[in-house]
């Protein structure tokens, strides 16, 4: 039987190459972007004023996105003793080797340990990780919150000892995806990969194991607390929450840039690279398996691919980066 775990070496090779490609010049890779540096000063007057609900920028609130990013980031400047470059941007990179270890995780237990080491690899050098790993943003900590939602989500569907422990982390994951990017963004793209694996296994076991009240009750505070904390102050932040997602949605965006329907592909395959001519040969042999296969990994590796990319070129407003998180199954795919 193939070994399925991947223990210490092989994980701590996945974090040294890590550590290379996204510590190595953290501080010293250029000035902050733009959405870097309302992050980075959020964090500054958060810790200079020790509000911990309400974001402040130049002291006005700033509530456009949710906290968890400003959370981190002044956590690192605590410990840094001040918001460098390199300390803002220190939370995503470690998230970035976390997601990689993610991928690791699932890809050893579904295929078996060499896959792992190779797919962790791979994910440590895949464009999309070494560009957004080396951001003051939320995109990759929101990565990072779902691929361990879905890693998760396997185990809890298939493990026997500890099944009730990954339920609670699937939960706990799910409403956690909140406090990166908004409520419902990222959950909504977890529970699209859940629901289609589920029916495509025809699995009502598995289903039924997501039948949990104390488990929904868990997500549904860890997502609703922080914005009831801000609206029991700030009444009219609900109004600008529900104009970032009409908006979104609108057939004529007013505050932001549509796109075509087609923007997902290339985009896609150039976030992937170097990798990307490997990872379609992955694809394809994983294809043959998984029209066979129920229960096995490659349906699980389609489901991810597939599903977050449908319902993200469902929105008018479209953006090159939100396909990151489809892309985990790539770096599964070049391994295989």
């Amino acid at each position: 039987m193939p070994e399925s775990r991947l223990g210490v070496p092989r994980l701590a090779v996945i974090v040294g190459l890590a550590g290379v490609t996204l510590g190595v010049g953290l501080g010293r890779s250029g000035r902050l972007t733009y959405h870097e540096a309302f992050v980075a000063q959020g964090a500054r007057e958060m810790i200079a004023g020790g509000d911990l609900v309400v974001p402040r920028v130049d002291g006005r609130p700033w509530l456009e996105k949710p906290p968890l990013a400003i959370w981190l980031v002044a956590l690192a400047g605590r410990v840094a003793g001040g918001v460098s470059e390199a300390a803002a941007r220190a939370p995503s990179a470690v998230a970035a080797a976390l997601l990689a270890l993610g991928v690791a995780t699932l890809a050893a237990r579904r295929f078996d340990a060499t896959v792992g080491l190779l797919a962790g690899l791979v994910q440590a050098t895949s464009a999309w990780t070494v560009i957004r790993g080396r951001l003051a943003e939320a995109d990759m900590l929101l990565a990072c919150l779902m691929t361990w939602t879905v890693v998760a989500f396997d185990r809890l569907r298939n493990e026997g000892p500890g099944r009730d422990r990954w339920r609670r982390a699937f939960f706990a994951g799910l409403g956690l995806t909140a406090l990166a990017k908004g409520i419902g963004f990222g959950a909504v793209l977890v529970g699209a990969v859940a629901a289609v694996v589920l029916a495509w296994d025809r699995d009502r076991e598995g289903a039924r194991r997501l039948r949990s009240l104390e488990g929904w009750a868990l997500a549904a505070a860890l997502a609703l607390a922080w914005p009831a904390l801000v609206m029991s102050r700030l009444p009219r932040a609900f109004d600008l929450w529900t104009l970032h997602v009409a908006d979104r949605l609108a057939a004529r965006p007013e505050h932001f840039t549509g796109g075509p329907w087609w923007q997902y592909g290339p985009a896609v395959l150039w976030q992937v690279l170097p990798w990307t001519p490997l990872a379609l040969v992955g694809a394809w042999r994983s294809l043959a398996r998984a029209v066979h296969d129920r229960g096995g990994g490659d349906r699980l590796l389609w489901a991810w691919a597939v599903a977050p990319i449908a319902l993200l070129s469902l929105a008018t407003v479209k953006n090159a980066h939100y396909a990151i998180h489809a892309l985990p199954p790539w770096s599964v795919w070049t391994a295989l």
